[in-house]
């Protein structure tokens, strides 16, 4: 059982969003969904996003001490444009009545989804972020400061001393 409000528990609720935004993709190639489909597939690409919040939110809270920060929000950013992207798609498949002229045409929607349904290696930056969090995982975790380290540090904008951030 993974802890997700450790690191490697958030990269695991992050690989569970990606596992689950391929699963939809599969599920549209090569055919267009009914109404009732389309509107389990939004719920399920709503699930993913809601999936993920805490990661989310606590990779963006500036006072959460978290190694591993910039690998999250890259990892984030890969998971926001993949979703939007189904998001996107699903709208072709869904009936115009609001007046929305989406058209990129079959292959286009074939190439997103055949795109959103494979297993994708990490990015350039997630991949660097990544490298940069292993090594600062071997750091030695710091001391715990003075009372007078505590004061003079502490930044009122943020709320936070040294230690914290």
């Amino acid at each position: 059982v993974v802890k997700s409000d450790t690191l490697e528990g958030m990269i695991f609720l992050l690989d569970a969003g990606e596992m689950q935004l391929r699963k939809i993709a599969l599920e549209l190639r090569g055919r267009k969904p009914t109404a009732s489909e389309l509107a389990r597939l939004r719920e399920r690409l709503t699930g993913v996003k809601s999936l993920v919040a805490p990661v989310f939110d606590l990779a963006h809270n500036p006072k959460a001490r978290l190694v591993g920060r910039s690998l999250l929000l890259s990892r984030l950013k890969e998971l926001e444009v993949r979703r939007n992207r189904l998001s996107y798609t699903l709208g072709h498949f869904e009936e115009e009545e609001n007046g929305d002229t989406r058209n990129i045409g079959t292959v286009g929607i074939d190439a997103v989804l055949r795109d959103a349904s494979q297993r994708v290696p990490l990015g350039a930056a997630a991949s660097k972020h990544a490298a940069k969090t292993k090594r600062a995982m071997l750091l030695p975790t710091p001391e715990e400061l003075t009372s007078y380290g505590s004061d003079i540090t502490f930044d009122p904008i943020s709320g936070c001393n040294a230690k914290q951030v």
